[in-house]
């Protein structure tokens, strides 16, 4: 029993060093997140008007005026926290299809996870032999299966399990008392950088699906003809799995790359049941 107390006070010292870890990496981290939804995030606003009388959800709308966020708008980061990310979810409330969740919803979450994967990763590197003395069960010692076992460990130590939810929430109240443009300069220039890639990225993607379609209208039109003529019809609107092996002998035969089927599959006018999509598409 003694050597039991000795053991969890040294995995509790072990959690709580990672906690103080975690906790400044939540610190680097969040200042760039919260200016990059600053920049990029919408603003949205919660109505009742549409709610028909079996479902009191509300639906969220922006307007075109100030359809962004405005830092002046925002003394303290819970200010902002209150503000809706635009998604909807499963409330599980009777009368209440949808529920919005708020950012400060989101950014609580993304701590404890923070904190569970962290301490989740302390336990398991634990021996086989304490989580059998922790849990009280027995496991096989050529097991493999250590999510089990963490997972076990986790569930009977409660301890475990609420510290996590305990130094997010205390450091989530310490957050949200936080001065907003402190918190907007700290994050801005990496925010900004990542907006940057983003537009760069989005570019670049434009790009590529415009270089993609100009190949796509080059061979696509011939091959429309060339099927006109062996079968004195077009292409079928849809294709679905049992008339694939035909279209595929008629692109193999008219010598289509791969690289060509990639482009029918995501470009062609038909409509590809997802299997066929699977098939045609075969590079990511």
């Amino acid at each position: 029993m003694e050597s039991s107390e000795r053991l969890i006070h040294h995995i509790a010292v072990d959690l709580k060093e990672e906690a103080l870890r975690i906790e400044k990496e939540i610190m680097m981290q969040f200042p760039p997140l919260l200016g990059y939804d600053l920049l990029v995030g919408r603003k949205y606003y919660l109505s009742h008007n549409l709610d028909p009388p079996w479902d009191r959800s509300g639906h969220l709308y922006s307007k075109s005026i100030d359809a962004t966020f405005d830092k002046k708008d925002y003394k303290k980061v819970k200010e902002f926290f209150e503000e809706f990310r635009g998604n909807s979810i499963a409330s599980f409330v009777s009368g209440c299809g949808l529920y919005y969740e708020t950012y400060g919803e989101y950014y609580k979450e993304w701590m404890i996870g923070k904190y569970q994967n962290a301490h989740y990763a302390v336990l398991e590197n634990l021996n086989i032999d304490v989580v059998t003395m922790l849990t009280g069960r027995s496991y096989d010692k050529d097991s493999s299966d250590i999510e089990e076992r963490v997972d076990c460990l986790m569930d009977e130590v409660n301890e475990f399990v609420d510290q996590s939810y305990f130094y997010a929430e205390n450091l989530f109240l310490k957050i949200i008392e936080m001065d907003l443009h402190f918190v907007y300069k700290l994050g801005e220039k990496k925010a900004r950088k990542r907006l940057h890639r983003m537009r760069v990225d989005m570019e670049n993607e434009m790009k590529n699906i415009e270089q993609e379609k100009a190949v796509f209208n080059r061979f696509w039109p011939l091959l429309e003809k060339k099927h006109k003529l062996v079968y004195q019809k077009s292409f079928p609107s849809r294709i679905e799995m049992p008339e694939f092996e035909s279209f595929q002998r008629f692109l193999q035969k008219q010598n289509v790359s791969e690289q060509e089927m990639n482009l029918i599959g995501k470009y062609a006018p038909i409509s590809f049941s997802n299997s066929v999509t699977n098939k045609l598409q075969l590079k990511p």
